[in-house]
């Protein structure tokens, strides 16, 4: 599924409308080039896909921009080789009393650190984030992309798939840690060699399996 231009109700509803027709479900992958838009929608999106476990790419030459954001972080597994665009949520409303605009920023500011939290991620990106005009948006690319303190794998998920593999194995989890780190020692440095196949044979040799 792609999820591209504004993030708004209508790419909401056409989402759920996928869900619904079987067009799209769990562990499903969207690939995300979107300048942002309604945070309560990305919102709600960034949900879905935690519901049903999506991974997300930016593609080499897109971006995920403002609101978006809260889409890649709602996925399990997040690759990015584009660029990834911050700056300070705000609400599309205006707003022209001083008091009404501190207490949308304090509600902004919660809604949004327990969406990160929800989420796993630490609510330091936020502390970015609102530092950051919304005019004056701050772009990471793929190779700074983990300066955000956003794994490729959310933790969760990380785990179940480690306990069902195990699982699979029939190995406990303290033998399929061990050898998962042999594999990280001996095999990793192969793939960055640009030697797949010999990496595959590596952890085949490990694991058993693959």
């Amino acid at each position: 599924m792609f999820v591209e231009g504004e993030i708004d109700k209508e790419t909401l509803t056409s989402i759920d409308e996928r869900i619904r027709k079987g067009r799209f479900s769990s562990y499903g992958v969207a690939f995300l080039n979107s300048p942002g838009g309604d945070v309560v929608a990305a919102l709600a999106i960034g949900r879905i896909f935690r519901r049903l476990h999506v991974s997300t790419y930016v593609l080499k030459g897109t971006e995920c921009t403002s609101s978006c954001v809260f889409l890649l972080v709602g996925s399990v597994y997040r690759v990015v080789d584009g660029r990834v665009g911050l700056h300070r949520p705000y609400y599309a409303s205006p707003i022209t009393d001083y008091s009404k605009a501190a207490g949308s920023v304090r509600e902004m500011e919660r809604t949004v650190q327990e969406y990160f939290d929800e989420m796993d991620v630490p609510r330091t990106i936020y502390d970015r984030m609102r530092q950051i005009a919304p005019e004056n948006v701050e772009y990471v690319d793929a190779r700074n992309f983990k300066s955000l303190g956003i794994p490729e794998i959310d933790p969760s998920q990380d785990q179940l798939m480690r306990s069902l593999h195990a699982k699979k194995l029939g190995l406990t989890m303290s033998e399929y840690t061990r050898r998962a780190t042999v594999v990280a020692q001996e095999c990793n440095p192969l793939l960055d060699q640009g030697k797949s196949q010999d990496f595959f044979d590596c952890r085949r040799r490990i694991f058993g399996d693959w």
